[in-house]
């Protein structure tokens, strides 16, 4: 069956860097464009929108309604001559805030939270992580008291080693099911709502477009696209990615360092 739509991550994955599209990558849509004009291409992400339109413009300039999934599928936008329209939005509740703020204090952990008004973050504490993050997403940062309740998408909560990781994940998995957690990149825990994930961003968009999920392909390397991987037919890994999400994927490529992108779409949309 034939590719109608690209799905593609961006750090690890689409980006050669994190402020680099790889040349090969965008040579290669820009085939997809000229050759096969219908197939949709989709921008799927843990990022804000702000860190990701700056992309989004690069990569989708010839589509006539580009579209971008953020915070794991917390945002669904659509991008018609550079405006910007949020299609759906799913931010935690005020109770799922307070759980995650009183579990990052029981733990000592430090958090960085992305506002519902995608211009504000909040944290509870200063680092060396926040600090790159303040400076990389460009963001308004606030620091939150322990039982101050904001509207948010998304948290990171930073993990203090990778040998925690697992034991912080499994405790919140227990203690918090209403909540969709995710490991990325450093030993840090992604947290959603339950049932927001790339996924379910993905699923949205392909229902409004009548796309089976055999008629998709999905590009990514880390644990937030793992249930993306599981939902299409063709999940296709970078070469640098988690072993688990290999491990279930379709396919694996080269890695985002050596065009991995490219070389999947030519492999299952072009050839």
């Amino acid at each position: 069956m034939a590719i109608k739509l690209i799905a593609l991550d961006l750090d690890g994955t689409l980006l050669k860097t994190k402020w680099k599209i790889h040349r090969k990558n965008l040579e290669m849509i820009k085939r997809v464009y000229q050759e096969k004009p219908d197939i949709k291409v989709v921008i799927a992400t843990g990022r804000a929108p702000n860190s990701t339109i700056k992309h989004a413009k690069k990569l989708l300039v010839e589509q006539k309604a580009g579209h971008i999934i953020c915070y794991n599928g917390g945002n669904v936008i659509s991008l018609v001559e550079g405006k910007e329209k949020i299609l759906f939005e799913k931010p935690l509740s005020p109770s799922q805030v307070k759980d995650i703020f009183a579990f990052a204090k029981k733990h000592n952990l430090k958090f960085w939270a992305y506002g519902a008004d995608n211009q504000t973050a909040y944290i509870n504490s200063c680092s060396f992580k926040i600090f790159i993050l303040e400076n990389f997403n460009k963001l308004k940062v606030k620091k939150v008291t322990d039982n101050q309740i904001v509207s948010l998408y998304k948290v990171l909560l930073f993990c203090k080693n990778k040998k925690q990781e697992p034991l912080i994940l499994k405790e919140l998995t227990k203690k918090y099911p209403d909540l969709e957690l995710a490991t990325s990149s450093h030993a840090v825990i992604e947290i959603n709502p339950l049932g927001v994930n790339k996924a379910s961003g993905l699923q949205f968009l392909a229902n409004k477009w009548g796309i089976k999920p055999e008629e998709i392909l999905a590009c990514g390397d880390s644990m937030n696209d793992y249930k993306m991987f599981e939902w299409v037919k063709y999940g296709v890994a970078m070469g640098n990615s988690r072993p688990e999400l290999k491990a279930i994927a379709y396919d694996v490529a080269t890695t985002n360092k050596k065009g991995g992108v490219a070389d999947a779409i030519q492999k299952y949309v072009l050839s």
